[in-house]
């Protein structure tokens, strides 16, 4: 049985989650109309609802983790290998689909490493979206480019905030010889 919850967001559209009913977590995916009938009932499947509530923070801009979420994954062997490989990316860091291809040991498959990209059934929560172009355009994405976008500005933003305010001094102005007043 599958199970499904979704929320919407003022940029993705309708974000639609499914698990498979003690497997793991099957689906993540954007969509523009809400979904239809029986489909629309919130599941109250944990898996569901601890991904949503992952993916809420995600969106707010707070670096998350999904690698402990259990999944259900169909696809080709190669397929998982990539998939794999695009869990490790970390959180505001790009890589580019050939670095994939090198990583699986077939430095020319970029290609297919794209193709398997953009087969990626859990958006998101397989990073897909951190694969670029080895020139560093943007590329692809199977929902959208203004999505991927979004998506790729939300984490770097957040990291150049984190990388300001841990690594910049704070100002500081004398006042005496004996004191000094934070600014």
């Amino acid at each position: 049985m599958v199970n499904q919850r979704y929320f919407h967001h003022p940029v993705l559209g309708y974000v639609v989650l499914r698990a498979v009913k003690d497997k793991g977590l099957c689906s993540v995916h954007f969509q523009e109309d809400k979904p239809p009938g029986n489909h629309a009932r919130q599941s109250a499947d944990p898996v569901l609802k601890q991904v949503e509530q992952r993916l809420l923070h995600y969106l707010n801009g707070e670096p998350v983790r999904f690698d402990d979420i259990p999944l259900h994954l169909e696809g080709t062997e190669f397929q998982l290998q990539v998939w794999h490989v695009l869990q490790d990316i970390p959180w505001g860091e790009t890589r580019s689909y050939r670095w994939v291809a090198e990583q699986l040991g077939s430095p020319f498959a970029s290609r297919a490493v794209g193709q398997a990209n953009g087969q990626n059934p859990v958006a998101i929560v397989i990073p897909c979206h951190r694969i670029v172009q080895q020139n560093g355009q943007t590329g692809g994405y199977a929902f959208g480019s203004y999505k991927k976008q979004f998506l790729l500005n939300l984490e770097k933003h957040h990291q150049q905030l984190q990388l300001a305010f841990f690594t910049k001094p704070l100002p500081v102005q004398a006042n005496s010889a004996r004191s000094m007043t934070l600014l």
